[in-house]
């Protein structure tokens, strides 16, 4: 196995480092800046944007594990570590979000919006990343999402609908570059499996 990776002890001091630069200790930038990259095609009628119900995507709610920029590493039931050789650019709650909302948006069932357009928005995706990262015991790439489908038909009247995704894919190699390759591929497909999921809810359109 050639994965390197430090005790999450000291990752609460990695992250403050990082957080308003990408500089480690000693002022050495990090080895590599990872990022999540959507591979959804952008819907054939996507400038229609009449009678669609408007959705706002919110980023998941996530353990302490994930709330660095770090990949984490399970390596016990009890025990939690992270790859050395690479960093998020963003927190991955931020970074899966935007996976979600491009390919929710690129099969035009919903107008996807942002915060200063919430407030029209009549049907909000919450959830919550349970895991995202490498699970070294069993050499794979696991990532699980709570979603939450929160909405209302008449303004009045919530409903909530949920469901359980989760993906696990064999890790080859356990190096930050080839772990963050990996959780952009399983990333992108649970977007679709979300965004199939969203297109069978049923769902009203705002009044024209």
């Amino acid at each position: 196995m050639d994965y390197r990776y430090t005790s999450a002890l000291i990752l609460p001091l990695a992250s403050l480092l990082t957080a308003g630069c990408v500089n480690l200790g000693n002022n050495k930038p990090p080895k590599n800046l990872l990022t999540l990259t959507s591979s959804a095609a952008p819907a054939a009628n996507s400038d229609l944007t009449q009678n669609k119900p408007l959705l706002l995507v919110v980023p998941p709610a996530v353990p302490a594990e994930l709330k660095v920029t770090r990949i984490p590493v399970t390596t016990s039931p009890t025990t939690v570590a992270y790859l050395t050789d690479g960093v998020w650019v963003d927190l991955p709650s931020r970074l899966f979000s935007n996976i979600l909302s491009t390919t929710i948006a690129s099969h035009n069932h919903f107008m996807v919006v942002n915060y200063r357009a919430a407030t029209g928005a009549a049907y909000h995706l919450t959830g919550n990343l349970t895991t995202f990262g490498l699970d070294a015991a069993h050499h794979q790439i696991v990532v699980s999402y709570d979603a939450f489908l929160r909405g209302s038909k008449d303004h009045r009247t919530e409903t909530v609908t949920s469901r359980h995704f989760e993906i696990r894919q064999p890790a080859q190699k356990q190096d930050a570059v080839s772990v963050a390759n990996n959780l952009n591929t399983a990333a992108n497909q649970m977007a679709g499996q979300v965004a199939d999921w969203l297109d069978q809810q049923q769902v009203t359109a705002p009044a024209s």
